[in-house]
Order: C-alpha cells, then structure tokens, then sequence
C-alpha cells in the first residue's frame, strides 16, 4: 500500500475533495489492524486541508498508553500533508452498543 499511496501523493490527479476541502474526519470502530492504519494513513498523507481526524476506538484502548503510542508511530503523522492536522483518539459509546447487541 506504501508504493501505491506514493503514486497517489505524487500524481496530479488529487481527488480535489481531498487536496482542497476535506477538513474534518471521524474514524468510527477503529480497531487499529493494519487496514484501518492504512485508511487511516491514506486521508493523513492525502488530505492537505484537513483539520482534524478523530479515531473513535474501543474505550479499554483509551486505558493503554502504549496503544495509543503504537497507533500513532503506524500513523505515521510525521508525513501528514497537512502539518497543521491534529490526530485525537477517543473513545466513543458506538463500542457499547455493539456489545449489548442481543439476537432477536
């Protein structure tokens, strides 16, 4: 995925959304597997706009400060395209929900 986030960094055919308007984002159910580290890297390195992009993640994670330390080192968030993009994780009660799903 790195070779094709580069191609796409580097081409000229920026989807405008991203280059120019996309400002706010929120991840919900981010588990951190390597699929939503790369989602989540793909806006990072392609979003020159953006503001902010909240991870909403399981709140047991929120406990672990070298999780959340990992996630952001995967992150990569040294080669943001937008320097100014701030990366929050929180912990959100979408999480609940799916645990007091009960067959019906």
């Amino acid at each position: 995925m790195d070779d094709e986030n580069t191609r796409l960094h580097n081409s000229k055919d920026h989807v405008e959304c991203l280059d120019l308007h996309l400002k706010k984002l929120r991840i919900s159910y981010y588990h951190g597997t390597s699929s939503h580290v790369e989602f989540a890297k793909f806006f990072l390195s392609n979003a020159r706009a953006l503001e902010s992009l909240v991870l909403d993640v399981q709140h047991d994670k929120m406990g672990y400060g070298w999780w959340i330390e990992d996630q952001q080192r995967q992150l990569q968030l040294e080669h943001r395209a937008s320097i100014g993009a701030q990366v929050d994780f929180t912990s959100d009660d979408c999480f609940d929900y799916l645990n007091d799903a009960h067959e019906i």
